[in-house]
């Protein structure tokens, strides 16, 4: 919530227009728009979560999951960064992020370079989830 307030100051329009001018539009999602409910255009993806599993008291051997399609997406995340998108722009956004489109040549190193392999240290209460990544994969 923070940083899109940040954003949009610095940036001098609301977080959609600036998504829309920086993010957007240079990269030709013309069906990726604001979403300021829990509506989704059809045709939907339905989505389910078991995340509220331990809410509702259910035991972790029995099988739980609920549907979330029509959970409002917007809590939690600043006015104008919740977007609907359909497949094709999905797939416009995972190339354009995978290959740095719209970043600068030291952005994108800073995001893929090898000098990230080591970062952090083993957490001990996320074990054995949370490890140091190295070259060799997680410790056995």
């Amino acid at each position: 919530m923070i940083l899109g307030e940040a954003l949009s100051k610095i940036g001098k329009q609301p977080l959609a227009k600036l998504l829309q001018t920086k993010v957007l539009g240079p990269l030709g999602l013309d069906h990726t728009v604001e979403s300021v409910t829990a509506a989704t255009p059809a045709p939907v993806l339905h989505a389910f979560s078991g995340e509220r599993r331990d809410f509702f008291d259910v035991s972790p051997t029995k099988p739980f999951y609920e549907e979330t399609t029509s959970w409002n997406g917007q809590w939690g995340t600043p006015m104008g960064a919740n977007e609907t998108t359909n497949v094709d722009d999905l797939i416009t956004t995972a190339v354009a992020i995978g290959s740095g489109r719209l970043l600068s040549k030291s952005s994108y190193e800073a995001m893929t370079g090898p000098n990230l392999i080591g970062f952090g240290t083993r957490e001990p209460e996320c074990s054995p989830e949370c490890f140091p990544q190295t070259e060799a994969g997680p410790p056995t």
